[in-house]
């Protein structure tokens, strides 16, 4: 069952002008038992990092996670050393709230993660 169909979740194909696919994004996760949190995340092909699309993306994602799934708090999880997730994520208004020690496991082995948040406007 797909995370739209099952409430766990949604995410979106990022295509460009040509409709050529270029990444996607959406929310991995929602949580709404013991509390109110909506996890992000992006992806964007390697041909087509660093050109500005998730500057685009990102806030239109959040915008509809605060709207529409009604969260209190959006986070994200980003690995140590990945400075333009960090930097994009910092730049929509996300802060570092702490450094999950091997909390992801990926390519056979264990990765520290980095958990931002960004917070509902009161």
């Amino acid at each position: 069952m797909g995370l739209a169909r099952s409430g766990d979740g949604v995410r979106w194909a990022i295509r460009d002008r040509d409709g050529i696919f270029v990444g996607a994004a959406g929310f991995n996760s929602v949580v709404r038992e013991r509390g109110s949190r909506d996890e992000v995340a992006f992806d964007v092909a390697w041909g087509y990092r660093r050109q500005g699309i998730m500057d685009e993306v990102l806030p239109a994602v959040a915008k509809y996670g605060f709207d529409v799934l009604d969260p209190h708090r959006i986070e994200a999880m980003v690995t140590p050393g990945d400075r333009a997730s960090i930097a994009l994520l910092e730049r929509h208004g996300f802060v570092q709230e702490a450094v999950l020690r091997d909390d992801a496991f990926w390519k056979g082995r264990d990765w520290d993660q980095c958990l931002f948040a960004r917070l509902a406007v009161s």
